[in-house]
């Protein structure tokens, strides 16, 4: 659960440092367990930027320590078949979550907290349209690109250096779709996402990426695999 950093400037590193040290010392919690689990009738899809983390009817997260500073987000995909959808509100997963309270010196409290996520059906898709979370769905999309980062640098591994570069400019016009739409605080996350795939793809050649377009591009897979956002690193 540790943080990673691309440092291009070794002059950035104190201030990386210092960062990192001043979380240390005020850590909230630890032990952190998520634990998702999905009804009848909801078929699980992925947790975004955790593609092994959901086993059978149940997703199972877990991070070390929490600080003051830090935040954490999970996206979750699940499907439903439309025709099977009751007419009242109901719960497409439910959540728990066990910790270790560490807000009092000296302290380590267990605590739990559960929660469900609850929709309902409507047969107007306009309607259905307009319900979604403009912010949601653009950050999602941040999410989906750890995955598609990841194949894309598989990719490249291989030589398949032309087959990385259509991967890369594929996600980019996903992102930058997505960013029409959203809020001005996301759609500044996604050209920030926009402009590290366009970095790594100029120094993308036919024997693969660079040293530096690589750690570019694992950095953000990292961020999104330990679910954390951009307030959050």
């Amino acid at each position: 659960d540790a943080n990673f950093y691309h440092v291009a400037d070794v002059e950035a590193l104190p201030d990386v440092f210092q960062r990192e040290l001043g979380e240390l010392e005020q850590i909230i919690a630890r032990k952190l367990v998520i634990e998702i689990s999905f009804p009848d009738g909801i078929e699980p899809i992925e947790i975004l930027g955790r593609p092994d983390a959901i086993q059978g009817r149940k997703g199972h997260i877990s991070f070390g320590t929490l600080s003051a500073e830090q935040a954490r987000e999970i996206f979750v995909t699940c499907r439903l078949n439309p025709s099977k959808a009751p007419k009242d509100a109901f719960a497409l997963a439910s959540a728990k979550l066990t910790y270790q309270d560490t807000t009092e010196a000296g302290t380590a409290r267990d605590e739990t907290i559960e929660a469900k996520a609850t929709v309902k059906s409507v047969e107007d898709r306009d309607l259905a349209n307009k319900a979604q979370v403009n912010e949601i769905t653009a950050q999602a999309e941040i999410y989906r690109n750890a995955d598609a980062t990841r194949r894309a640098v598989a990719l490249a591994d291989e030589g398949k250096g032309a087959e990385a570069k259509a991967a890369i400019d594929s996600q980019i016009i996903r992102l930058q779709t997505a960013a029409a739409s959203a809020p001005a605080p996301v759609a500044k996350q996604l050209a920030e996402e926009i402009e590290v795939l366009d970095r790594s793809k100029d120094e993308l050649n036919e024997q693969g990426l660079s040293k530096e377009g690589r750690k570019a591009l694992q950095w953000n897979v990292f961020q999104r695999s330990n679910s954390k956002p951009e307030s959050g690193r």
